[in-house]
């Protein structure tokens, strides 16, 4: 299920629907993170879908991600591998 991702807007922080896409805003420095999605009932990870470097601002990521956006999930970011909490 893999997600199409292009620049997003950098506010509101956190995770927003943009119509049937989801906008994504995270602050980091590592060059490594994304979006871990998982199915809310099965608490099973679906995907990991790594934010590119062409949207990132300063430390700021904004990525759009497409056809998400009447999805329902649980989600965590993660850096360098590791799960962070939002």
């Amino acid at each position: 299920m893999s997600m199409g991702t292009k620049l997003g807007d950098v506010r509101p922080f956190g995770l927003s629907k943009k119509g049937k896409n989801l906008n994504v805003c995270f602050v980091s420095d590592k060059e490594d993170c994304g979006l871990v999605v998982y199915d809310r009932k099965t608490k099973v990870e679906t995907e990991r879908i790594p934010f590119p470097a062409d949207c990132k601002i300063g430390n700021i990521y904004a990525v759009e991600i497409e056809g998400m956006g009447s999805k329902k999930f649980a989600y965590q970011f993660y850096e360098n591998g590791k799960l962070v909490k939002d």
